[in-house]
């Protein structure tokens, strides 16, 4: 089973460490690696499995940015699915509960919070260009019009309704009352769920430093893996969370594949994310599985969802890379 943790272990870097064994089959543990990352590491595969760690997080950790760049030199985000962010917001809130709450590996709470930052930026990203800079730079009437018939294909595309993108398609500047209703609240909703990610991560912060208080009234050298007595409601509550995050995970890039089939494009959308996440999902996976699970109770409950919600989405980035193929998304 992967040693599990505290949350405690991300905040308090200043104190030693140790690892209960010291040595496994005559390997030491790795002092740096137990003291900054909460884990104990001994043989080569665990050190190959840290490393496949570390590569997963680099992937992660920069997945984002083609996308955010290509909103922003666009001035646009036509072309990604609302319902694709949705799906993400709540699945990385859920992730960071969860892995907080069982206790997971460092790793996934350092994910899940820097994702949560990122769709942050992102849902801005979608509020301002999608509504806010154009309603407050008092554009002309026929610019309004044609961003108009933009922004309506992305709402159309992320409520999965073919009949309604086409209309927004051919209707040009009508119905710009309702039209701009349905814009107005895509931008309170884009706010609203980044204001949200903030307060839940604020909380789950919270709660993680008042673990680190609990455990410095010990003299004793601490264990670099050790974790916080965990309540049965608790634990149960973060398995909650952690499946509720996996199954969001699993189906989020199922939005985004139909608006790419119904657009017959992947324009406004950066095919390097899908990439990158693919290589973090395949990486995350190979890591969890060459620590090596135990198959029982916990397993199901608090460390399947992780790994669900990473190589159970592979299928869905070949697909998006796929359709980037053949709508000619890599010329």
């Amino acid at each position: 089973m992967p040693p599990r943790p505290t949350a405690s272990s991300l905040i308090n870097f200043t104190s030693d460490c140790v690892c209960d064994p010291e040595t496994v089959n005559g390997y030491r543990y790795v002092k740096l690696i137990g003291l900054w990352f909460g884990d104990c590491v001994h043989t080569p595969q665990e050190i190959t499995s840290f490393a496949i760690g570390i590569a997963s997080l680099v992937c992660f950790g920069v997945a984002f940015f083609p996308q955010i760049y290509l909103n922003y030199s666009r001035k646009s985000v036509e072309g990604l699915s609302f319902g694709l962010m949705v799906f993400w917001v709540f699945g990385d809130i859920g992730n960071l509960v969860g892995s907080l709450l069982t206790n997971q590996l460092p790793i996934q709470i350092w994910i899940a919070a820097y994702f949560i930052l990122l769709d942050v930026i992102t849902l801005l990203q979608i509020a301002w260009y999608g509504y806010l800079r154009e309603h407050l730079g008092r554009r002309s009437p026929r610019r309004v019009e044609g961003t108009v018939g933009e922004r309506t294909r992305l709402l159309d595309s992320s409520s999965t309704s073919s009949d309604s993108s086409g209309r927004g398609r051919r209707s040009g500047g009508g119905g710009s009352g309702s039209t701009n209703t349905v814009v107005n609240k895509l931008a309170a909703n884009s706010v609203a769920i980044a204001v949200l990610c903030v307060c839940l991560s604020g909380i789950a912060v919270d709660a993680a430093s008042v673990d680190m208080i609990s455990m410095e009234d010990s003299t004793a050298p601490r264990l670099c893996d050790a974790r916080d007595p965990v309540s049965e409601r608790n634990y149960l509550l973060g398995c909650l969370f952690s499946w509720i995050s996996g199954l969001l995970y699993f189906f989020s890039r199922t939005s985004q594949i139909q608006t790419n089939y119904e657009r017959k494009s992947v324009e406004g959308v950066s095919i390097i994310l899908f990439i990158l996440t693919l290589s973090g999902n395949l990486f995350y996976g190979v890591q969890i599985l060459l620590r090596g699970v135990v198959v029982n109770r916990h397993f199901w409950l608090a460390i399947f969802p992780f790994i669900l919600g990473s190589m159970g989405t592979l299928i869905f980035d070949t697909m998006l890379i796929y359709q980037a193929w053949v709508y000619g998304g890599f010329k």
